[in-house]
């Protein structure tokens, strides 16, 4: 489904709770500046949709930023797509499938294997848990999840059949518009995948950015936001990469930040690498 095409079904579904007051659905390339009027979260959760940032550690620190001190970042992601197929025919097709898609989302930089728990450090978080939960699913003939992983598996196979049609032979292919007729009279398809959820959170004695520190955006490097801060007057920092304490010659001065990174505190805030002292 669009990002579009998700708002259109979230707004009507949230008419018939409690929340179709107090929330709203907010359409945006999370890969470009964020919109404004964003209000600060408690919780922000992504499902299976970082993998699809073109800069996860970006858009990760984005995330840190939204949330208020002791905030919480919920995350599942998935290390592949699901099987269906249990016949031993059927199970080397997937196979075949799996190893297609692998190579797509490779070439189209989608990032299924990040380091996540990294890229949770270096924007500031403190991982608090980490769990994988392998999925095997195999309902009774005739039940009404038995019908739903049966249109799971329609759904997934014919996308493969029509998204990966350069990538697979003129056999798999043909094996495929085969097996699509088929699969709703077939009573021995699983769903067998897995998903991992971190909780990261916020440390409290952070202050929140840019809102709370009176910071504005003033461009990137090294795949982080640079932050302006004003700082009201003659101020040193001592940064873990440097060797010895970098001071500004003027009060009061500007610092050019980086958040996420290992220094010590300095005036006024908490930790950052200062990048650059401006007048």
């Amino acid at each position: 489904m669009s990002s579009g095409g998700w708002c259109t079904c979230w707004a009507a579904t949230a008419r018939l709770t409690p929340i179709s007051s107090t929330a709203r659905c907010v359409q945006a390339d999370l890969d470009q500046a964020w919109p404004d009027g964003l209000e600060a979260a408690d919780l922000v959760w992504a499902a299976n949709s970082l993998h699809h940032m073109g800069d996860p550690a970006r858009a990760v620190a984005q995330i840190y930023q939204m949330l208020r001190p002791g905030g919480l970042l919920a995350v599942t992601e998935l290390e592949s797509f699901p099987r269906f197929l249990t016949d031993p025919a059927g199970a080397a097709l997937e196979e075949r499938i799996h190893t297609a898609m692998a190579r797509g989302r490779d070439e189209a930089g989608m990032h299924i294997h990040e380091d996540w728990p990294a890229r949770f450090a270096e924007a500031g978080f403190a991982v608090e848990s980490e769990r994988r939960f392998v999925i095997a699913l195999q309902p009774p003939p005739d039940s009404p999840m038995a019908a739903s992983v049966t249109r799971y598996a329609i759904v997934t196979l014919c996308r493969a059949r029509h998204g990966l049609e350069d990538k697979l032979s003129a056999g798999d292919i043909a094996d495929l518009d085969a097996l699509a007729p088929a699969l709703s009279a077939r009573d021995d398809l699983t769903v067998r995948t897995s998903r991992t959820v971190w909780l990261a959170r916020k440390p409290a004695g952070q202050p929140g950015w840019p809102q709370d520190r009176g910071i504005t955006s003033c461009g990137e490097k090294h795949h982080g936001q640079l932050w302006l801060l004003k700082v009201p007057a003659v101020t040193s920092a001592t940064c873990a990469r440097s060797s010895g304490p970098i001071t500004s010659g003027r009060s009061p001065a500007s610092i050019m930040v980086s958040r996420g990174s290992r220094c010590r505190p300095y005036a006024n805030g908490g930790p950052a690498r200062v990048l650059q002292l401006v007048a």
